[in-house]
């Protein structure tokens, strides 16, 4: 996975560079730096429940941001867009929604090796959960 993650963060760095040579799309090129900085912060070896929580989050919105960016391109988009100058942005921003679910995956995998490893004591009793003394019954 740490190879993935690692491919993903220089693919969005790489175009992150790309998109700042271009004055109209500054703010996709702030993005997919972010989503760069999100996938190479998956192969830290260790992180709080905390910070990935906060990562995880980010990741999510980058995510969103990126599929929200193609769909508002979309409807300008002809038949042939594939071929024209529109089909760098919207297939960066595509494959960058798509290059964020593994980074998102990463994230997620550690939230729930950390939950797991946690004290019984201190982890989180579910809402359906068998109360504590009908447990003790049992």
């Amino acid at each position: 996975m740490h190879i993935v993650n690692g491919a993903i963060g220089l693919a969005l760095a790489a175009l992150a560079i790309l998109h700042f040579t271009m004055p109209d799309s500054l703010g996709s090129a702030v993005a997919f730096a972010a989503g760069s900085a999100l996938a190479f912060l998956t192969l830290l070896p260790s992180m709080s429940m905390l910070v990935a929580r906060t990562f995880a989050v980010l990741a999510t919105m980058c995510m969103f941001f990126y599929f929200a960016g193609f769909f508002s391109l979309a409807p300008e988009l002809h038949s042939q867009w594939y071929r024209g100058m529109q089909a760098r942005e919207a297939f960066s921003l595509l494959m960058a929604a798509f290059a964020m679910i593994p980074v998102l995956s990463c994230y997620s995998c550690r939230l729930k090796a950390e939950a797991r490893e946690a004290p019984a004591k201190k982890r989180r009793t579910g809402f359906f959960s068998v109360p504590k003394k009908l447990e003790q019954h049992g």
